[in-house]
């Protein structure tokens, strides 16, 4: 017996909500396509330009990729759903947290308008030691992200 995901009603669509979000995600070859179609794939998501060769580097079938690819997703989805009028963060669906107070200098970056923002907040994902660093655009209820790849050491 095979089990097929499928919405033919309303309440269908919402039972399968996260797969159907995820979707395009499944069909991304490498991390050149994957920048290549962030928009698409992450409209609630802005990447800084500094996030774009360690995107680029990912491999097909890299275990890396498809876990940095899932917590993008996660990220989406969690920023997707935000009201940003009833909370200051969108409610996560992946181990999130700031850093320590003394390491979060590290992530002052310019964001797309050239404004310095700390991009303290940070996704995990693994093997190894994997981080999404972000800061939440509350204006406009975006993430905008500013790292992309392994911890940043002390």
């Amino acid at each position: 017996m095979v089990e097929v995901s499928h919405a033919s009603t309303a309440d269908h669509i919402a039972a399968h909500d996260n797969w159907l979000r995820r979707m395009p995600l499944e069909r991304v070859r490498d991390g050149d396509e994957l920048w290549v179609r962030r928009e698409e794939i992450f409209p609630h998501l802005r990447f800084l330009p500094r996030t774009e060769a360690y995107i680029r580097s990912f491999k097909a079938g890299e275990v890396r990729f498809t876990a940095a690819g899932r917590t993008l997703m996660d990220l989406e989805v969690a920023t997707s759903r935000w009201n940003t009028t009833q909370s200051p963060m969108p409610t996560w669906l992946t181990l999130t947290s700031a850093e320590a107070e003394q390491r979060s200098k590290k992530f002052n970056f310019d964001d797309l308008d050239g404004v310095e923002r700390c991009f303290d907040w940070h996704a995990r994902y693994t093997p190894g030691a994997g981080r999404i660093h972000f800061w939440c655009d509350r204006a406009n209820g975006l993430l905008m992200i500013g790292h992309v790849g392994e911890k940043v050491p002390d």
